[in-house]
């Protein structure tokens, strides 16, 4: 073993934190944006209701729960973001990764392969398979027997 990795362990732990801080910042921004669209909404919702235009609020009601959906995954997302943030020491000095610190980062992978709007997600696809291996990579993205994502 390289006894510089004894010392100070995965040499890309700081541009994972850094990329896990952009993914952050962006999340609080979208989630932001989409609190803000579901509210406009439900307003439109309440006035539509008002209204006597029923058809057109339950239509719209379809696109409040979907845009509700968006904010609980930006949400859980933020957690796991979060959580691997706090475990970032050890992931750092340890080679192996247990089931809480998987079940974070397989959510991460997954995601990335198909949160279009947080672009930094490959870019922590890809970090966290060259420390943990594309099999492991792999595994999250396309839900491959033995992934913890997280069914949520």
């Amino acid at each position: 073993m390289n006894l510089f990795y004894i010392f100070f362990g995965w040499r890309k732990a700081s541009t994972c934190k850094r990329l896990i801080k952009r993914v952050q910042c962006r999340i609080k921004l979208l989630r932001n944006k989409r609190d803000s669209m579901i509210r406009h909404l439900r307003e439109d919702i309440l006035q539509l209701l008002k209204n006597g235009q029923d058809h057109t609020a339950f239509a719209r009601v379809g696109q409040l729960s979907k845009d509700q959906n968006i904010v609980d995954a930006y949400e859980l997302l933020d957690h796991f973001c979060e959580f691997i943030m706090i475990n970032l020491p050890y992931i750092r000095q340890n080679r192996d990764c247990p089931n809480d610190i998987n079940e974070a980062a397989s959510s991460l992978l997954y995601a990335s392969a198909r949160c279009g709007d947080l672009p930094e997600l490959p870019r922590l696809r890809k970090l966290f398979g060259d420390r943990y291996g594309n099999r492991f990579a792999n595994a999250a993205v396309e839900l491959l027997p033995g992934n913890l994502v997280n069914r949520q």
